[in-house]
């Protein structure tokens, strides 16, 4: 897909990378719907500045739609989903999208990538990686397990998750899920039904790419 001009994106994901953000979404309408986009900023590393990124002077939500001014592709090994924004305009909303629309949106059941490179399917050799082409994806799975642990002096969070037959034990990238979910205790919890994953490949780190949980949107009972 090659996209140009104002796209409207449901977002899927506003979560850390590196210094700042990374957002990304589905287009929901017209030409390429149902494609994903990732709006990168300036930065050599493509990461998105609060002013690049802010939407009425606030930071993106999980499934708004945001109508995105988009420049030209900056595609990069399996990131073909990046597109560079337009500095000269700012996003806006188009309101929040319904639960039953971003369901339809999930993807096609597949295995999230190649396994088997880590006990914890977490990551994935560049050289394998960057000849997959996509590194986005939207599931939908049961009764995840949110994981807390201190490391090198900070606290670290995952999610653990079935997913098609295979286990994933990956790190937590969304800031909204750990404000909403995390804490200061070490442990592991069982949060029961159904949540709406948003996966990305991240940029490479010590050789790999590794698969992180960018969003996470837990479904309502009524949908489940």
């Amino acid at each position: 897909m090659s996209v140009r001009g104002w796209v409207g994106l449901v977002c899927f994901a506003n979560s850390w990378k590196l210094s700042d953000r990374c957002v990304a979404g589905k287009v929901l309408e017209g030409d390429g719907a149902g494609s994903w986009v990732r709006p990168v900023g300036r930065s050599p590393s493509g990461e998105l500045t609060f002013p690049e990124r802010a939407v009425h002077g606030r930071e993106p939500r999980l499934m708004e739609l945001l109508r995105i001014p988009l420049a030209h592709s900056r595609a990069h090994g399996c990131h073909v989903e990046d597109y560079a924004v337009d500095p000269n305009e700012k996003w806006t909303s188009g309101g929040p999208v319904p639960v039953s629309t971003v369901i339809r949106m999930v993807d096609p059941a597949a295995a999230l990538w190649p396994n088997g490179h880590h006990p914890n399917n977490d990551r994935i050799p560049c050289g394998v990686a960057d000849r997959l082409s996509s590194s986005l994806r939207l599931i939908r799975v049961t009764n995840v397990k949110w994981v807390q642990q201190h490391s090198y002096g900070r606290m670290k969070h995952r999610l653990r998750f079935g997913y098609l037959g295979d286990a994933y034990d990956l790190s937590v990238t969304d800031p909204e899920a750990v404000s909403v979910f995390g804490g200061n205790q070490e442990g592991e919890w069982l949060m029961r039904g159904e949540t709406l994953l948003c996966i990305s490949l991240g940029e490479p780190f010590n050789g790999c790419r590794y698969k992180l949980v960018a969003g996470m949107i837990p479904l309502p009972r009524s949908t489940r």
